[in-house]
């Protein structure tokens, strides 16, 4: 479980990236974000080229958790040895206003990597 700060500073994305294991046994990952106010704001998220949905879950006024359980990660593209890039999957976070305003919070690459291997 991992903390973040992020904001809509100019409305870009702010960048988060993390490198993921894959295994037979492997749970689910959880990263929460916090520190702005997303009260008014729906939430979305994607994952890889079919933007696989991860769990989203608003804890409070100013902080989200994600989810990716091993069923998502599991559909994910992985790397098969040390220094290869075939398993970076770009992810994003969004937040929608009532209006239909987006605005995009977060985005990155999850790389993961097939059990036994390492960058």
């Amino acid at each position: 479980r991992l903390g973040y700060h992020c904001g809509m500073d100019n409305n870009l994305p702010n960048e988060y990236s993390a490198t993921l294991r894959r295994g037979a046994t492997f749970g689910p990952v959880t990263f929460t974000f916090s520190g702005i106010d997303l009260t008014a704001y729906t939430l979305t998220a994607g994952i890889g080229a079919a933007d696989l949905a991860p769990t989203l879950v608003k804890n409070n006024a100013t902080q989200v958790t994600l989810t990716l359980p091993a069923a998502l990660t599991a559909q994910l593209a992985y790397s098969v040895g040390p220094g290869f890039r075939q398993g970076r999957n770009a992810w994003w976070m969004d937040a929608t206003a009532a209006d239909g305003t987006i605005v995009p919070l977060l985005g990155g690459v999850f790389e993961v990597l097939a059990r036994g291997n390492h960058d």
